[in-house]
């Protein structure tokens, strides 16, 4: 019986080097766009139309890291004034919503260990010439 290979989506580099941040980011989703998108953009996964959901991905980071710093900041739970019962953070509920979200978001940009091996990139010409440099000695 034949066997056909798992569809894999392959990626060209996006020659544009216009992949700037928005500048109407927060400061942690700033950072995170700086620090991941030009590492995507040499491996070739991100394109310009993938602008909207690499800045949902770099959103998603930001309202993480803020709902994680209320929870250390004021603890796990809180107190209901009136009863005095003790309930669950506001902020926890946003933190594991945005977690999930962000895992599967992840994901979808080859970010896990499981789904890099999911994606196949298409090198730069650049990276050809230094691969094919780096295996003549190798025989």
């Amino acid at each position: 019986m034949a066997r056909y290979p798992k569809s894999e989506q392959v990626f060209y580099p996006d020659r544009a080097k216009t992949f700037r941040c928005d500048k109407d980011l927060s400061p942690v989703a700033t950072s995170f766009w700086k620090a991941v998108a030009p590492e995507l953009l040499a491996k070739g996964v991100l394109a310009k139309i993938d602008r909207p959901a690499f800045r949902s991905l770099c959103q998603c980071y930001s309202l993480l890291q803020q709902a994680s710093l209320e929870m250390e900041a004021a603890g796990c739970t809180t107190e209901n004034l009136k009863t005095h019962e003790i309930k669950k953070h506001p902020s926890a509920g946003i933190y594991k919503s945005q977690a999930d979200l962000f895992v599967k978001m992840l994901a979808q940009f080859g970010l896990s260990p499981s789904s890099r091996g999911k994606i196949r990139c298409q090198p730069n010409e650049e990276d050809d010439d230094i691969n094919r440099i780096l295996n003549q000695g190798i025989k």
